[in-house]
């Protein structure tokens, strides 16, 4: 074989060689990028607001609220070419689960709705929902943003820090009682752990998903629901926050 035949064949392994190996980043990228959904999903415990806030969000008005035993869903636009689906879960126990389920692999973002006014008598209710989504095996491969929303924070001090250190202070709790299970047991999923080993528990350890907080109110429980020409609110931080996440 010639020199210029050899030459030749060495730069032809080069190429064929970078090729794969580009090939393979590529591959890797592709396999874990983080899909884009597109649904919003409201949650929450009974009496938090979050159907209120999903009348708001798509009707532009407040919404007779029921026990729901499903979904609610409506299209949010953003723009005049983006639409989202917005989704309100049940909030009952019995049913909550089924319908995160089947609507969380679309989720771009989750709002978790926490009524301001009652927040303390259901802190360890709260705690292990938000506990429960934030270990989810699907949340965690896909970390959509999720915002904890204080809602009728119309009146008085402003309480998102004073939500966020309780659920903070609860979570060390939930998650020490948890662990404590999980090693009477057998060996511990890794993913059930949040936060850092040996730290008090902080929303800003989580490594992977980005929790905020921000309060507001979807309309005054003073007024009558029917009376939409009195009908207050603020969402202002709620659709700057779906904005940008």
């Amino acid at each position: 074989m010639s020199l210029g035949n050899e030459y030749e064949l060495d730069w032809l392994s080069i190429i064929i060689a970078v090729a794969v190996i580009l090939f393979s980043i590529g591959l890797i990228w592709f396999l874990k990028r983080k899909p884009k959904g597109k649904s919003i999903l409201l949650v929450g415990l009974p009496g938090s607001g979050k159907t209120l806030i999903f009348g708001q969000l798509i009707h532009k008005k407040p919404v007779l609220t029921v026990t729901s035993v499903k979904e609610n869903v409506g299209s949010l636009a953003l723009d005049e070419k983006e639409r989202l689906t917005v989704v309100d879960i049940p909030g009952h126990i019995r049913f909550r689960q089924e319908f995160f389920d089947a609507h969380k692999r679309a989720a771009k973002a989750i709002v978790f709705v926490v009524d301001s006014t009652t927040y303390t008598r259901s802190l360890k209710d709260i705690t292990e929902y938000i506990y429960d989504i934030l270990t989810d095996d699907q949340i965690a491969r896909t970390s959509p943003r999720i915002l904890v929303f204080c809602n009728k924070c119309d009146k008085g001090p402003r309480v998102k820090e004073a939500v966020k250190n309780a659920i903070e202070k609860e979570m060390d709790f939930l998650q020490v009682s948890k662990q404590n299970m999980m090693n009477s047991s057998g060996p511990a999923n890794n993913n059930t752990f949040l936060g850092k080993i040996g730290n008090k528990f902080s929303f800003s350890d989580l490594a992977k998903i980005e929790v905020d907080f921000a309060e507001g109110f979807a309309t005054d429980e003073n007024i009558s629901i029917h009376d939409q020409s009195e009908v207050r609110c603020d969402l202002d931080v709620l659709h700057q926050w779906i904005l940008k996440a």
